[in-house]
């Protein structure tokens, strides 16, 4: 059901396309090898989707205080991640640099980690995050639509050298670099 094909198998490869970690976990706990680690009934399941959101943002919090206190105590128990944008037209930053640390971002001008001028974008637009499969943009139903190179896109892997833009004709970022280790 994740994968929007019913008739399709569970591959050994399955988690490179749930780009949920959450969502991740809670399909691991269902397939575990051993049985007395995987999920004993239908509605521990239930009860783990029902609270599906609430985890996700204890998850995004718990990641915040972990970077903050590896940034407070040098820790390098793990690489710090990074992406790093130019910004051209229509973003209110003109040829600046945005480098952003950690591993999500959201665009739009409400409640975000990058403010774009208002008649440009969507309150929430879209979110860079790292996933598995490296960095990813998220259009996140905005009303005009998120881009990638020219191309309207829900979910894409960007690269150096990505254009990412918010609405047709909007605020555009370039990825000038980028570090992917989880």
């Amino acid at each position: 059901m994740v994968m929007g094909d019913l008739r399709r198998p569970l591959t050994e490869r399955w988690a490179d396309e749930v780009e949920d970690e959450t969502l991740r976990s809670d399909i691991a706990v269902c397939v575990e090898h051993e049985p007395d680690r995987r999920l004993a009934t239908a509605a521990a399941l239930a009860k783990r989707l029902r609270d599906l959101d609430n985890r996700r943002r204890a998850g995004e919090i718990k990641a915040q205080r972990d970077d903050a206190g590896d940034r407070e105590s040098g820790s390098t128990r793990r690489p710090t991640t990074f992406i790093k944008l130019r910004c051209g037209k229509y973003t209110g930053q003109e040829g600046n640099v945005l480098m952003l640390v950690g591993r999500r971002f959201t665009f739009g001008r409400d409640r975000v980690t990058v403010k774009v001028p208002a008649g440009v974008v969507s309150r929430r637009h879209a979110e860079l995050k790292l996933s598995l499969r490296g960095w990813v943009v998220h259009d996140l139903q905005s009303h005009n639509g998120t881009f990638l190179n020219g191309e309207q896109i829900e979910t894409a892997r960007i690269r150096v050298g990505s254009i990412v833009g918010l609405g047709a004709a909007g605020a555009h970022y370039t990825v000038i670099a980028l570090e992917d280790a989880l």
